[in-house]
């Protein structure tokens, strides 16, 4: 018998082979956070192909992920997006898991949640080592950094990550 978390998997991959995305299509970026948002908000339940987009969003455009970096610190409840965070990378495979893991052990790392963090992050670099931003976190893990430094740097950035999907790219010269 087939569990839950099963099933979503499998409509997740399916989705994932359906789903096209265009990095500069500003409408489907601003579609999926504004989707994410309000997943975030109420703790639904995430839909296989929102999973799918926004596993291919986040590899495909980082700004994406870097949204998720600050949306928890801004906009919404950081242990939503977490838990949001979670459901994503319960439901993709490890490698398309790995912006989520990165994320999530970000915020780990800033809750004073030094192993778990760590783990989440080891998963990631296994998955993917090259991933730039779980080197950049592996570093901050070595070097000791305080937590903040992460939620600094996400909180400053956040309106410029929003700007920059808002952006039209269709339309530039």
């Amino acid at each position: 018998m087939t569990t839950a978390i099963e099933q979503l998997k499998q409509e997740v991959e399916e989705k994932m082979n359906a789903v096209t995305y265009n990095w500069k299509d500003t409408a489907t970026n601003l579609r999926l956070i504004d989707e994410a948002r309000a997943i975030i908000e109420d703790n639904l339940d995430l839909p296989a192909k929102h999973i799918a987009e926004i596993a291919i969003a986040c590899r495909e455009y980082v700004q994406i992920r870097d949204f998720f970096m600050g949306v928890g610190y801004i906009e919404k409840p950081k242990n939503n997006v977490m838990l949001y965070l979670a459901k994503l990378t319960e439901a993709l495979d490890v490698y398309n898991a790995v912006p989520a893991l990165t994320v999530l052990s970000a915020y780990l790392y800033e809750d004073n949640k030094i192993e778990e963090s760590k783990t989440m992050l080891d998963i990631a670099i296994k998955a993917d080592p090259e991933y730039n931003l779980a080197k950049l976190l592996l570093r901050v893990h070595n070097a000791g950094w305080h937590p903040s430094i992460f939620v600094d740097m996400a909180k400053g950035s956040h309106a410029n990550v929003l700007k920059i999907i808002e952006r039209e790219y269709d339309n530039l010269d």
